[in-house]
């Protein structure tokens, strides 16, 4: 899946992810002088930003309306080894970490940040095996 969001300003999208998270840059690519889609990645995990401006006049753009960009979505990222040294290097850069590094009870050492437009990204590594145990406990009855 390469989810593709509707930013405020691509460039800066584009600065955050590379400057911020360590991501590669693909390309910014312009229509009459403005930034109208870029490509991020970092290994596996894809990003494509647009700016909102256009998605206005679109069918998404329309489903959108009045609605902050990153409001509700959260990306779960699976590292595969590192997160502590990572987080580190997030942290270090200056993006703004919104749930600080820890082990969770599913068997992830997960943290978050925010980007700038509202999107969260939660970075996970799984450190161990979720008990079988609890997940009986939690069937519904």
């Amino acid at each position: 899946m390469h989810p593709s969001l509707s930013v405020t300003d691509v460039r800066s999208s584009v600065a955050f992810y590379v400057d911020k998270l360590g991501f590669n840059s693909h390309g910014v690519y312009e229509q009459d002088g403005v930034a109208i889609h870029a490509e991020v990645s970092a290994g596996s995990i894809h990003f494509m930003f647009g700016p909102a401006a256009i998605a206005e006049g679109t069918w998404a753009g329309k489903l959108t309306a009045g609605v902050p960009a990153g409001a509700g979505v959260i990306f779960y990222t699976a590292l595969d080894q590192g997160i502590d040294e990572y987080y580190e290097s997030v942290r270090s850069a200056g993006a703004r970490i919104v749930d600080e590094i820890g082990d969770r009870f599913w068997g992830d050492r997960t943290f978050s940040v925010e980007d700038p437009d509202g999107y969260l990204l939660q970075f996970a590594q799984h450190v161990k095996d979720f008990p079988a145990a609890m997940l009986e406990s939690m069937k519904p009855s």
